[in-house]
């Protein structure tokens, strides 16, 4: 199915017509319009905090990892951790005061230490808490990480297990930096750092070499990967979504099948019929 170029406003393009599939983990098409779709939709929720007198905290929760852990046991420990993190009546008690929060999980691999995967969780404050009395909410919920991985062989450290800092605009206009930090926080697809590869460059280095490890490496991602959601928003009485004034959460799915010359939806790549040209997808 051909894609066109299209202006949807000054400002913004991209692709119409393009049939996509819709994973915000291995595409490198769909999970870019994701991202972009998600960090807009995270900014808002930072410029609404902002805007009543609360304030942010951004904090990273990592786990210790060695070469031979397979992927899929790293992201299942990790899940079952971050359940532990907003659970129980522990944290029933922290979140006085708090709007709510939104989690995102990125996955990094090095060659040294094999797959990375931590977790970055933005919590948000109903008025102007100070970054001390804030910081024993995540510290507290770092135990409570620390023995949920535990109890799946895994573990963490509250020296480099857990990172806490606070949302602060310094010299930046405040909308500009929301939208950086906010992409930031979703563009973990394409994003490397000194934790190691991104998705996005494993892709690159296993289509651009074809070293097997490489491949074999995307081939665990990939699975790995299926059916898990990257961007997760809390639920409770106070959704962020909602004290933002964002409309209905859109699936992955939905968003990358938007046109934008119209938002049209279109069609996903496992829908096309099998005499349909499939050269260009996302």
């Amino acid at each position: 199915m051909p894609g066109t170029p299209s202006c949807a406003r000054p400002g913004r393009s991209g692709y119409a017509g393009v049939a996509t599939c819709g994973s915000v983990w291995v595409c490198p098409c769909c999970s870019g319009k994701i991202a972009s779709r998600r960090a807009s939709e995270l900014a808002a929720v930072m410029a609404a905090v902002e805007a009543v007198g609360g304030v942010m905290d951004f904090t990273t929760f990592t786990v210790r990892h060695h070469r031979g852990h397979r992927l899929r046991d790293v992201r299942d420990a990790v899940s079952a951790a971050s359940r532990a993190v907003t659970g129980g009546e522990e944290w029933m008690r922290d979140k006085v005061g708090m709007l709510d929060w939104a989690r995102v999980v990125e996955i990094t691999h090095t060659r040294r230490s094999g797959w990375h995967c931590h977790v970055h969780a933005l919590t948000a404050w109903s008025s102007a808490v100070t970054e001390r009395d804030s910081a024993w909410v995540p510290i507290r919920a770092w135990r409570r990480w620390d023995r949920a991985l535990r109890r799946h062989n895994f573990d963490s450290t509250p020296v480099r297990g857990v990172d806490i800092r606070r949302v602060v605009g310094g010299d930046e206009g405040l909308g500009a930096y929301f939208a950086k930090a906010s992409l930031e926080l979703t563009s973990t697809f394409t994003k490397d750092s000194r934790a190691g590869r991104s998705p996005c460059a494993l892709l690159r280095d296993a289509t651009e070499t074809y070293e097997v490890r490489d491949v074999e490496l995307w081939r665990e991602y990939e699975a790995a990967s299926h059916g898990r959601k990257q961007l997760t928003w809390s639920l409770g009485r106070m959704d962020l979504r909602r004290f933002a004034g964002l409309s209905r959460e859109q699936s992955d799915e939905e968003i990358a099948a938007e046109d934008r010359r119209g938002r049209r939806p279109l069609p996903r790549r496992r829908d096309l019929d099998d005499d349909q040209p499939k050269a260009v997808t996302g």
